[in-house]
């Protein structure tokens, strides 16, 4: 065994010590091991707010939820990165739920319900249940009222 590490010091350092061959291949390996996870931070940081870098790197695969900054749609879940503030939000056609940060659209002739996170009809439209109803306070014969 010494044998073989004393051909290999011979081989990769040329002339020099072990110790200085351990030095150098300890180096080596240290920046072999860190140097992804350093060049990955110095490339992507996504923007600062108030003093400090934010970084707001996803995991490969995941999508960035509402808030988080981006580049282009295909990074965020709701699939639209606001051009204006380069940060994750839902389209414009869209209503995003305060409670779980889902983007909802509501089909035409029905509005947006921030307390339920659901659409329904203001009075006067169809409705299939109470919970259909936005404004008026029940559906009755398929109509709000």
């Amino acid at each position: 065994m010494e044998h073989r590490f004393d051909l290999l010091t011979k081989i990769l350092a040329g002339k020099g010590s072990r110790r200085e061959m351990l030095r150098r291949l300890g180096g080596l390996f240290a920046a072999v091991s860190l140097g992804p996870l350093v060049a990955s931070c110095e490339r992507d940081p996504v923007g600062s707010h108030v003093g400090s870098p934010r970084f707001d790197l996803a995991p490969p695969g995941r999508c960035k939820k509402g808030g988080q900054n981006c580049r282009e749609n295909l990074e965020c879940c709701s699939n639209f990165c606001d051009p204006l503030t380069a940060t994750c939000a839902c389209s414009p056609d869209e209503f995003e739920c305060p409670e779980t940060g889902i983007c909802v659209q509501c089909p035409p002739g029905q509005v947006f319900n921030i307390t339920t996170c659901k659409c329904g009809s203001l009075c006067g439209g169809p409705c299939s249940s109470d919970q259909d109803c936005i404004v008026c306070p029940r559906c009755f014969k398929g109509r709000c009222e």
